[in-house]
């Protein structure tokens, strides 16, 4: 049994410590696209920038907040 619990746990410890990397994955690439998209614009064209990627942001989240509702009513 106990052999059976260290397996659990270090499956367990392997799938938060792969979620964890995936997500400093993203946190890098977002800043190297962010870096990158914004080294020839103005302020003002960099805050439009960022005013349409968070509107896409806030929407792809109404889109899978709706789709969670959606496949857990049936």
């Amino acid at each position: 049994m106990e052999n059976i619990n260290n397996i659990t746990y270090k499956n367990d410890l392997q799938k938060n410590i792969d979620c964890n990397l995936a997500g400093i994955d993203l946190v890098l690439l977002s800043t190297l696209v962010s870096i990158t998209l914004s080294q020839d614009l103005t302020i003002n064209q960099i805050n439009i920038l960022s005013d349409f990627l968070q509107s896409v942001g806030e929407n792809l989240s109404i889109i899978a907040t709706s789709r969670d509702i959606c496949e857990n009513e049936n």
